[in-house]
């Protein structure tokens, strides 16, 4: 997935989207959560790698909000 940001889209976040409001669940939970995991995910990791995974997190908490 290094270097695009189409897979997150095309499989993950339009589907969550639909998921989450067809099921009437507020999107604001899911990216509240997404945040939690980036940063314990993040702290468990060296610099380097947290500085390519970082916007992966970034961008799905910024597709859903």
């Amino acid at each position: 997935m290094a270097g695009s940001e189409k897979p997150l889209e095309e499989i993950g976040t339009i589907g969550i989207k639909e998921m989450y409001n067809n099921l009437e669940i507020p999107l604001r939970n899911l990216v509240e959560a997404m945040r939690c995991i980036k940063e314990e995910a993040i702290s468990m990791m060296d610099e380097e790698d947290a500085v390519e995974v970082g916007p992966y997190f970034d961008y799905i908490i910024r597709a859903l909000s």
